[in-house]
Order: structure tokens, then sequence, then C-alpha cells
């Protein structure tokens, strides 16, 4: 009786070769982009505490007009508070930026900074002598001065925005 071999052949195994190398040309790069967004999640995250300050004092309308980098969320440019988040920074009308740390996300020096801006029932960006006293029903969200490709942001933050963003006092600027 004549033995029957078994196994792969030498050009099946190289289809299987042929067809993962397809599927990881595909997965590797959206990968990529998919834990790129993931750390532009954080970035944005950073962003709720002051969102928080700002509408409240909107809402109270304090006697005085809070100063850019002064509404009490702000940290020192460059602080590095996470390994994605640099800094916080406001402007006076309530904006916020979030400066995020280079070669953090995709590797690359960026300069990147998201910004979020409140903004009235229809969709109006608010100014403090305008809106003081109303209340803040949306942000708008997106990258600051168009800094950030858009395929790294999430759907509801793409909108772009400017702000001039000034940040909290450094304790070593103080003495």
């Amino acid at each position: 009786m004549k033995k029957q071999e078994h196994g792969f052949t030498l050009i099946e195994l190289m289809i299987v070769v042929a067809i993962i190398g397809i599927l990881a040309a595909i997965a590797i790069p959206s990968y990529l982009d998919y834990t790129a967004k993931a750390r532009m999640s954080e970035a944005i995250l950073a962003a709720s505490v002051g969102k928080t300050a700002v509408a409240e004092t909107y809402q109270t309308n304090s006697s005085s007009a809070p100063e850019a980098g002064n509404w009490g969320f702000e940290s020192a440019e460059e602080a590095g508070l996470t390994g994605i988040v640099e800094a916080v920074g406001s402007d006076a009308d309530g904006g916020i930026v979030v400066a995020i740390a280079d070669e953090s996300v995709t590797g690359d020096n960026t300069d990147w900074e998201i910004a979020l801006v409140p903004a009235d029932s229809s969709g109006e960006a608010m100014t403090w002598d305008d809106d003081a006293g109303s209340n803040v029903s949306q942000w708008l969200c997106g990258p600051n001065n168009d800094s950030i490709p858009v395929k790294y942001l999430p759907a509801s933050c793409r909108e772009t925005v400017g702000v001039t963003a000034a940040y909290a006092a450094d304790a070593a600027d103080a003495d």
C-alpha cells in the first residue's frame, strides 16, 4: 500500500502569506488612525472642566468680565498635564483651547490645538459683552485655526474655530 502525502503545497502557503500581507496593508493604517482618534478624545475630555466653568460663569453673569486665561480652569503653558494634553487655556469670551503635546498622537511634530467655543441655541458663538447672563446651549468644537486633519477628530468636533488662548500664569513667572 502506498502512503498518501499530507500537508500544504508551496503554492498554497504562498497564497496564504499573500492574503495576510494584503489584510495587513489595509488594517495597519486603519488601526493607526483609530488609535490617533482615541488619543484625540482625551484632549476633548480635558476641556470638559472648562466647559462647566464657562457655562456657569455665563449663566450667573458675574459683575466683571473674566479675562483670557483666568476663568479658573486653565493650566500653565506647556504644563504637560498628560501624555497627550500639554496645556488648557481660554480667551476672554470663554473659548477653550487644549494644546496637544507634539508627537503624542501621530508621532509627528504637530502643534495641534482643539478649540471649543460657547454658542447659543442658534449655533452662534457667544461673546461676554453680548451674552453674559445667557445659557450656553451648545459648544462649537473643532481644530483651532485648521491645525488638525479632520480624520483624527470625532464627527461632532470638525468645525474649524479660531480662539486666541491665554494660559494660566506659570508659577515660575509669578516670582
